[in-house]
């Protein structure tokens, strides 16, 4: 059987019964719900969901989802088959700082470096009134690529910064 492996993004005001409504269109199309990442941020409801059904079905799949009211979707048909390359997980400690993730995403784009994943965080510390910064990342590049020139080109924009290789 012939199958479309697609992502599903959504946003919408957080409300109960998002995930069901849309767990319960996808299995009326013998889809399968394959992984996900959903949020709730400041009241707003997101998430992106890689899901699978036969080709067949991925048309009127597609037309009952953006039926679906009081959210926005958009569906990506995507490539089954991941890239070639070494994945590196890190997290990153610091002060926090306006320009520290555009720092780190410049460093790692100058690199090749691909960033799949990245979750920050932002913590305040009350003895001193200052803020932290922490990310997790999967990072992925070249097996050719040296992450210690990363570390070290990062750690020399922000003296303070930890990074912590993960396995």
């Amino acid at each position: 059987m012939d199958t479309t492996t697609f992502i599903i993004c959504v946003d919408g005001p957080d409300q109960p019964g998002m995930l069901n409504a849309l767990s319960h269109t996808l299995t009326r199309y013998d889809g399968l719900w394959l992984t996900s990442k959903v949020n709730n941020l400041d009241g707003r409801f997101a998430a992106l969901i890689r899901a699978q059904v036969p080709s067949e079905q991925f048309e009127p799949l597609q037309q009952a989802l953006l039926s679906l009211e009081s959210v926005h979707l958009r569906l990506h048909p995507v490539s089954a088959s991941p890239p070639n390359a070494q994945q590196y997980r890190w997290n990153i400690e610091s002060d926090d700082k306006p320009s520290l993730v555009q720092d780190i995403t410049t460093v790692l784009h100058n690199h090749g470096a691909n960033i799949e994943q990245f979750n920050s965080h932002h913590l305040a510390i009350a003895e001193s009134g200052m803020t932290a910064f922490s990310a997790d990342l999967l990072i992925s590049a070249a097996a050719s690529l040296d992450p210690l020139t990363i570390q070290q080109e990062l750690k020399a924009q922000h003296g303070n910064l930890i990074i912590h290789p993960q396995n």
